[in-house]
């Protein structure tokens, strides 16, 4: 996809994406998945500053005139005190064994394609998982978490591809916190009448002013980033590389 260690496209990518010959380009970036697997907790801003082979993405496809469509295959949760519960089967799913548990119900159906029986148990809450190393995060259950994916479509141009129509935009009642169609009861506020003015009761007391101080940074941070070892760890992040000055 890149070319060496750089955010430029490779050749051949870059090539399909300009080509006229096809329709439909799929390029799957795997940084989310990446972060995941590992086991400190950060917290990440997904921008293109981030993914960076994000943008020469977006730029080519703008060059060539292409719709991007941005979705993933899947949702996640992130490590927040989960539980180890031991048993066969993926991070957040286990094998039907005919008796799931109060956090757990039981999936079934053709859709359900990791098991010949088409039958697997997974948990409804985000507080189980059945991988017994920690993770950033873990996929496989059935929350809405992981069950719903985002999709965006986007064009540089203001024009619909042939067939597009726009529809309208229904919003579920429960998505907004309080429907627009209540009332709001303010009561009334009582003010005080104003208290006779008796003069400064503190009048002897000095006033003191407070004197702004610089936070210095701590010498060993600006070590730990200046040395080897941390230099080889930036570079096992991948795509999610941190700045030296969020570490700071």
């Amino acid at each position: 996809m890149q070319a060496s260690d750089t955010p430029a496209l490779s050749d051949e990518l870059y090539s399909a994406i300009e080509s006229d010959k096809n329709q439909v380009i799929g390029i799957v970036i795997n940084a989310v998945d990446d972060l995941l697997e590992k086991g400190e907790q950060v917290d990440i801003a997904w921008t293109c500053d981030r993914i960076k082979v994000l943008q020469p993405i977006l730029q080519a496809a703008r060059t060539s005139k292409r719709i991007v469509i941005i979705t993933s295959d899947h949702g996640h949760i992130l490590h927040n005190n989960t539980q180890y519960q031991s048993s066969e089967g993926g991070e957040r799913w286990r094998v039907d064994d005919g008796h799931p548990g109060e956090q757990e119900l039981q999936v079934l159906g053709d859709r359900v394609l990791v098991q010949k029986n088409h039958s697997i148990i997974a948990p409804w809450t985000e507080k189980l998982r059945y991988c017994k190393s920690k993770k950033n995060g873990y996929h496989g259950g059935i929350t809405p978490s992981e069950m719903l994916v985002p999709i965006a479509v986007l064009t540089a141009t203001e024009t619909y591809p042939k067939n597009w129509q726009a529809v309208d935009l229904n919003i579920p009642r429960w998505w907004k916190t309080a429907s627009t169609s209540e009332q709001v009861i303010v009561q009334p506020i009582q003010i005080a009448p104003p208290h006779a003015d008796f003069g400064p009761i503190f009048s002897h007391i000095a006033t003191l002013e407070a004197t702004p101080q610089l936070i210095q940074i701590s010498p060993w941070i600006q070590d730990l980033i200046q040395s080897p070892i941390y230099a080889d760890q930036v570079k096992l992040m991948g795509n999610v590389q941190l700045q030296p000055e969020e570490v700071t």
